[in-house]
């Protein structure tokens, strides 16, 4: 039996039907969400003596009202506390003693002499580094030759600045021939030294080796002996059992024969 089907029977509806709206319901909500926003202004007792006493006092409500029949809010005032005195310094003026020297007698004036600095003396001190602020087990040391030519030169000016002497970047030269066949000859004693030393390694490796074939092969030599000895002493026992059953077994055959 064929039946015919359409695609709109086989996909579900794109929008789902609105359910039936109940007006009961819909006048409940609306009567809950219909509100009435009335403003009342409470009047305050106390306004005219508050802008009397001045613009440095404050007032604000301290605690939330929870009940909307209440006559005021609870309120604070804060108002800053008078000077006791006239602004300004607390010693206005003072003796010129404070601020000049009169004549001094000598002893006065040598504490003075030895407690004063010059500022040719500061200058002076502000050259050289201060001491301890250097620690020989804080220092890292590195050696110039594994800084490149830029980095020795830029040491160089800082140590040159700090001591207060002129820069002198000294260009890279290249060595002599006497110097560069001397560090040549010593390049090639070093590697003929490790050359020896490898090959040395080597021979005593191999020597060793065969010195440990040579006792494994002794040893395994040793062993067949022995294995050999034990079968052929097994063997030897077992043929002269042999031999005495036969001569045994004759004589009652021969015995059998005669009679």
């Amino acid at each position: 039996m064929e039946q015919a089907v359409r695609r709109a029977d086989l996909q579900s509806p794109r929008t789902t039907p609105e359910p039936d709206s109940d007006p009961e319901i819909i006048d409940r909500i609306k009567q809950l969400t219909s509100f009435e926003y009335i403003s009342q202004d409470v009047p305050m007792a106390d306004d005219v003596a508050q802008n009397a006493d001045g613009e440095d006092q404050l007032e604000f409500q301290l605690f939330a009202t929870t009940k909307s029949e209440a006559p005021a809010a609870t309120k604070i005032r804060l108002r800053s506390p008078t000077p006791s005195g006239e602004a300004g310094f607390i010693h206005p003026r003072r003796d010129s003693k404070y601020y000049f020297a009169d004549t001094l007698d000598p002893d006065r004036k040598h504490q003075f002499e030895q407690a004063a600095i010059s500022g040719e003396t500061i200058l002076a001190r502000s050259k050289d580094p201060a001491p301890g602020i250097a620690y020989a087990w804080k220092v890292l040391h590195l050696p110039l030759s594994v800084l490149s030519a830029e980095c020795r030169a830029e040491v160089a000016g800082s140590f040159s600045k700090l001591l207060g002497q002129d820069a002198e970047v000294k260009k890279r030269t290249r060595p002599g021939k006497k110097y560069r066949i001397k560090i040549r000859t010593k390049f090639v004693a070093a590697k003929a030294r490790e050359d020896a030393k490898r090959a040395q390694a080597a021979d005593k490796d191999a020597a060793e080796k065969e010195k440990r074939n040579r006792r494994n092969r002794e040893k395994k030599i040793k062993r067949r002996e022995k294995e050999r000895a034990k079968k052929a002493a097994a063997k030897g026992e077992g043929g002269s059992g042999g031999v005495g059953g036969g001569t045994e077994d004759g004589g009652s055959v021969s015995e059998s024969g005669e009679e």
